[in-house]
């Protein structure tokens, strides 16, 4: 389903500056779709700069990325929107703090120009329930919500525009354990359910191995495993690269 072949980001260190800073450094993967593949590494390794030129953010200086055979980067941001959507560290920060909750996760909706006022409100209302939310928080603002709620209203907002990939960039790593496993689990769900495809980026390994069919482990811009991911943590190639696996605990 999504194809990154040989890409490659660089940075330029400093506005002034040509000197770059490479930090994704030829590197290549299938995300199969209806699966999870993980990317695993330490913070600074390149994982979240990946997703953002999956998400057409960022665009590769070498190499290609295919969704389906099309590059996102000849998508227009109506239709990426609907194929993708992504779920960051920080929910809360992605909602408006001067916007009610329930106008935050109706307006990409309203945006798109998706169903009547009704259809809008019963698209929400279902999946609220489905993710055992109680309607009368959607009266609230975002800081007068936890974390889980802030997650749970994130991964509901995307939803609603009906995608086929979601991109979850971090998305336990700021939530105390029991809400990081109720997550987990609400997106294990989602995905039987509707046949979602996960780009699951993580420093977790307990984490990675839950979620994942297939993972990746990055270490300073370069992939250094890759396979199913019970393999990896089975079999890694290099003694050290065992070591860094279970040096990140969950």
């Amino acid at each position: 389903m999504i194809k990154a072949e040989h890409i490659s980001k660089s940075y330029r260190q400093g506005f002034f500056s040509s000197r770059k800073q490479e930090v994704v450094l030829d590197i290549s993967f299938h995300m199969k779709k209806g699966t999870t593949f993980g990317l695993l590494g330490s913070s600074g390794c390149g994982k979240s700069t990946v997703a953002r030129m999956i998400m057409g953010i960022l665009k590769p200086e070498k190499g290609q990325i295919l969704i389906e055979g099309t590059d996102p980067q000849a998508m227009d941001r109506k239709t990426r929107g609907q194929i993708m959507q992504m779920i960051f560290q920080q929910p809360e920060e992605s909602f408006d703090p001067e916007m009610r909750l329930g106008k935050s996760i109706a307006e990409p909706m309203e945006v798109n120009e998706i169903g009547t006022a009704a259809e809008r409100k019963g698209k929400i209302e279902a999946l609220m329930e489905q993710l055992n939310l109680p309607m009368q928080i959607l009266n609230r603002y975002p800081h007068q919500i936890s974390g889980g709620e802030a997650q749970r209203l994130a991964i509901i907002r995307a939803l609603t525009l009906e995608p086929q990939i979601l991109l979850l960039d971090e998305p336990t790593s700021m939530l105390d354990v029991s809400t990081q496993a109720q997550i987990l689990n609400i997106l294990k769900e989602l995905q039987k359910s509707r046949g979602l495809t996960y780009l699951f980026i993580t420093h977790d390994a307990g984490a990675a191995r839950w979620m994942c069919d297939e993972i990746a482990v990055m270490d300073q811009g370069r992939i250094i495993e890759y396979g199913p991911t019970e393999q990896v943590f089975a079999e890694p190639k290099e003694k050290w690269t065992k070591e860094l696996l279970f040096s990140w605990q969950i």
